[in-house]
């Protein structure tokens, strides 16, 4: 079905983009359907008509009318301007019947598109060319990128600000536990013993508020898609528009990958800020702190 179809995309000011069959052609078999921002904006619904004009450079500009079929969206930005048809009467409004002006080709990996791109014309004759989403959504590609690279510094940033705040809730134990800490020493604690203390006791915060930072992330990820719909709804508004973002809804991509390195990175860094509070700790002298006891 989907090879019987044909994508006009029309970026000339006041040409209604549809790709719709003529309603005294229609059947219920090839009825159009359109995107249903676009149906929105006309205000149509499906089974009225609507009358698409498309400017010629040379020759007179078409106007036709159509039936609409029904509505769909991609909840991208190409619902603003996007129908879909059967292919005869798409390429009888565009001018050229029974022709089309290009193919799309969907791979699995769409970092070889490029690479895919030169192979195939070099099997095709001279005069043919590629377009791939490098060229058509490169740039937007190196901002999500930059995009991730600041949200990791950021989330590096967050667990140094974490650790830091151990550090400092480990240091005043310390100081308000010098003279038990000397008790511990005179009856028998050795050195290695009070730094295996306060080492266990920051390494067990730690984790716990690893643990929970996990649970917590995990589950944000699993349900903030559906969260923002409710709200959506329930506040009658699009968080999310198509006509300023390139998608109206918010993408999650988890992967365990990243999840399993912020995790084991918040390890590491919590384990070195109990090392400092915990060498103070083994360091105290017992004749200095219980002199005046």
């Amino acid at each position: 079905m989907l090879a019987q179809l044909a994508l006009l995309q029309l970026t000339v000011v006041i040409v209604f983009l549809a790709i719709l069959q003529p309603q005294e052609e229609a059947t219920d078999q090839a009825k159009p359907t359109v995107l249903i921002v676009l149906a929105t904006s006309l205000d149509v619904q499906p089974g009225q008509r609507l009358t698409v004009i498309v400017p010629e450079a040379q020759g007179p500009t078409v106007a036709q009318a159509f039936t609409v079929a029904g509505v769909f969206a991609t909840h991208t930005e190409i619902d603003q301007l996007l129908a879909i048809g059967e292919l005869q009467q798409v390429a009888e409004v565009a001018g050229m019947p029974g022709r089309v002006k290009g193919f799309r080709v969907q791979i699995d990996d769409q970092f070889n598109a490029r690479q895919l791109g030169y192979q195939l014309l070099e099997e095709l004759p001279f005069g043919y060319g590629f377009r791939d989403w490098f060229q058509t959504h490169g740039n937007l590609y190196r901002a999500i990128q930059l995009s991730r690279n600041m949200v990791g510094l950021l989330i590096f940033m967050i667990i140094a600000i974490a650790a830091f705040n151990v550090i400092s809730m480990l240091m005043m134990s310390v100081m308000d536990k010098r003279k038990d800490i000397a008790i511990l020493q005179t009856l028998g604690f050795a050195r290695a013993d009070i730094l295996r203390l306060f080492l266990t006791q920051g390494a067990l915060i730690g984790l716990f508020g690893i643990a929970l930072g996990v649970l917590v992330g995990v589950l944000g990820c699993l349900w903030v898609a559906d969260l923002v719909t409710w709200m959506e709804s329930l506040f009658g508004f699009n968080f999310l528009n198509t006509e300023v973002y390139p998608i109206d809804y918010i993408p999650v991509d988890m992967r365990w990958s990243d999840v399993l390195m912020v995790a084991v990175a918040a390890v590491i860094l919590n384990l070195l800020a109990t090392l400092y509070p915990a060498l103070r700790a083994s360091r105290v002298v017992p004749a200095e702190e219980l002199r005046y006891e």
